[in-house]
Protein backbone atom coordinates (compact mmCIF):
# COMPACT_ATOMS: atom_id res chain seq x y z
CA UNK A 1 0.00 0.00 0.00
CA UNK A 2 0.99 3.60 -0.03
CA UNK A 3 1.93 6.06 2.64
CA UNK A 4 -0.51 8.16 4.62
CA UNK A 5 -2.22 10.85 2.60
CA UNK A 6 -1.84 9.08 -0.74
CA UNK A 7 -5.45 8.28 -1.58
CA UNK A 8 -4.61 6.34 -4.77
CA UNK A 9 -3.26 3.38 -2.80
CA UNK A 10 -6.63 1.69 -2.43
CA UNK A 11 -8.10 2.61 -5.82
CA UNK A 12 -7.81 -0.88 -7.31
CA UNK A 13 -9.66 -2.55 -4.44
CA UNK A 14 -12.33 0.15 -4.45
CA UNK A 15 -12.85 -0.23 -8.19
CA UNK A 16 -13.18 -4.01 -7.87
CA UNK A 17 -15.69 -3.64 -5.02
CA UNK A 18 -17.79 -1.22 -7.03
CA UNK A 19 -17.76 -3.48 -10.10
CA UNK A 20 -18.65 -6.54 -8.05
CA UNK A 21 -21.50 -4.74 -6.35
CA UNK A 22 -23.05 -3.25 -9.48
CA UNK A 23 -22.65 -6.26 -11.78
CA UNK A 24 -23.34 -9.17 -9.45
CA UNK A 25 -24.69 -8.46 -6.00
CA UNK A 26 -27.46 -5.99 -6.84
CA UNK A 27 -28.93 -8.30 -9.49
CA UNK A 28 -28.90 -11.56 -7.54
CA UNK A 29 -30.81 -13.18 -4.69
CA UNK A 30 -28.84 -15.80 -2.79
CA UNK A 31 -30.62 -18.52 -0.86
CA UNK A 32 -27.55 -19.88 0.92
CA UNK A 33 -24.00 -18.86 1.76
CA UNK A 34 -22.69 -21.64 -0.48
CA UNK A 35 -24.65 -20.28 -3.45
CA UNK A 36 -23.18 -16.81 -2.85
CA UNK A 37 -19.65 -18.22 -2.58
CA UNK A 38 -20.07 -20.16 -5.82
CA UNK A 39 -21.41 -17.10 -7.65
CA UNK A 40 -18.54 -14.98 -6.35
CA UNK A 41 -15.98 -17.58 -7.45
CA UNK A 42 -17.57 -17.77 -10.91
CA UNK A 43 -17.62 -13.97 -11.21
CA UNK A 44 -13.93 -13.64 -10.36
CA UNK A 45 -12.55 -16.67 -12.19
CA UNK A 46 -14.77 -16.87 -15.28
Amino acid sequence: MSRKGNYWGNAIADNFSKTLNTEMVKHAVFISIQQAKTALFDFIEI
